[in-house]
């Protein structure tokens, strides 16, 4: 039940958030239909990158953006693991 709701509330959001990069994306709803795939050489405003400078610079937004729609945030490590052994298998 706790896990739907997460699911729900990151979903249904129809205003701009910050990304933890504290990049601006539009929430779901707002977002136009996209056939294929979008051009990673365009930055928002449409102009497009031209050398290998301005791509460095507009890397952390690519990142930001590819995190907030796509893949999600990566969970810090654990600060502490212990193993345990439970017990044996046959296989």
């Amino acid at each position: 039940m706790i896990i739907a709701l997460i699911i729900a509330g990151s979903l249904s959001t129809s205003t701009s958030r910050p990304s933890h990069s504290g990049h601006h994306f539009p929430g779901t709803r707002k977002l136009p239909p996209q056939k294929g795939l979008p051009d990673p050489f365009l930055v928002p405003g449409g102009k497009c990158i031209a050398s290998a400078g301005k791509w460095i610079k507009h890397r952390p937004y690519l990142k930001a953006m590819l995190e907030y729609c796509m893949y999600g945030r990566i969970p810090p490590l654990p600060e502490k693991i212990k193993v345990r052994k439970t017990g044996q298998s046959d296989k």
